[in-house]
């Protein structure tokens, strides 16, 4: 992890302003998908949204790169698998190192497939592991990742597969055990049920933990799994013997938001900006010409500017 993140993520990527070094980190990524024994490809795509956001009328827009790695399991390509993806975008801004953000999802996106690949796990299901692109101007890696290889190539016809959910990883590395270091805007308060203020609060606002988005129904079992599974960690002897010796310093808190599967308003969305900043959100919601869909999805993330 260590080697990764210095000698690869901590360069820019960002195909418009350094698209040399962007398509070799690309190459990089897809050979460690490769070198784990995933069926790889690169799905090629041109943004479809926000021109007028991020780009100049008259510019010319690069294509973008989603990097797929899948660990099929023993019911790949029926309608009896029952899916999930972990995903973290691989692009930067032109003008940072990504070494956070978000280097540190990437290189843990990677580190989950070395580690299931070697555990010698037969899995049933399958897993789909993805480095999106472009999700600095929009999230249009995930956008065309569901709506032109997702949705076709596992939700068409009259059986389809169960989707368990999308874990993403966005700026996880964070960890600043300095009183004040964490920010939670007033704002937040109205909008996220639990505890996760008044524990930040109580521990004098130190930006020590990680944060599980989710909204209040779609996700609350996949949530309630992970935390369940997170804090066993703490009983767990192999764990404290050969990672980590504290356990319980590396807190989750969940930020669970009042949003659920039906699409929402505009006056909604705009309301719940700061929780839709990254690639989840659009699992939430596939909002197509011809078809409306809502998939389960949890975002990881330090909270980027807010620590």
């Amino acid at each position: 992890l260590a080697l990764m993140l210095e000698n690869t993520f901590t360069l820019p990527r960002h195909s418009e302003r350094n698209a040399s070094l962007a398509d070799s980190i690309g190459q990089y990524i897809t050979r460690k998908f490769g070198r784990l024994g995933l069926l790889t490809g690169t799905q090629i795509f041109h943004p479809s949204q926000f021109r007028h956001m991020f780009w100049d009328d008259d510019e010319v827009i690069a294509e973008g790169s989603n990097l797929i790695g899948i660990y099929p399991g023993e019911m790949f390509g029926s309608p009896e698998d029952k899916l999930v993806v972990v995903g973290a975008h691989w692009d930067t801004t032109g003008f940072t190192d990504g070494y956070n953000d978000n280097g540190s999802g990437v290189a843990a996106v990677i580190e989950v497939a070395r580690a299931l690949v070697e555990s010698g796990c037969k899995l049933r299901y399958s897993v789909i592991f993805v480095a999106f692109d472009k999700e600095e101007v929009g999230s249009q890696g995930s956008h065309e990742f569901i709506r032109s290889y997702l949705v076709p190539r596992f939700f068409k016809g009259k059986k389809w597969p169960e989707f368990q959910g999308a874990l993403i990883l966005d700026t996880i590395m964070n960890f600043n055990e300095t009183s004040g270091s964490q920010i939670v805007p007033q704002s937040w308060r109205s909008k996220i049920s639990g505890d996760a203020y008044e524990k930040t609060a109580e521990d004098d606002f130190k930006g020590n933990f990680i944060s599980l988005v989710s909204r209040d129904g779609p996700e609350k079992e996949m949530a309630d799994l992970i935390e369940n599974h997170w804090n066993k960690l703490s009983d767990d002897k192999d764990y404290i013997q050969h990672v980590n010796k504290d356990p319980n310093k590396f807190k989750l808190r969940r930020l669970e938001i009042g949003l659920g599967e039906t699409m929402p308003t505009t006056h909604e969305l705009t309301d719940h900006l700061d929780f839709l900043r990254s690639d989840h959100a659009r699992f939430w919601y596939s909002n197509e010409t011809d078809y409306q869909m809502s998939l389960r999805g949890l975002l990881f993330t330090d909270t980027g500017p807010y620590r």
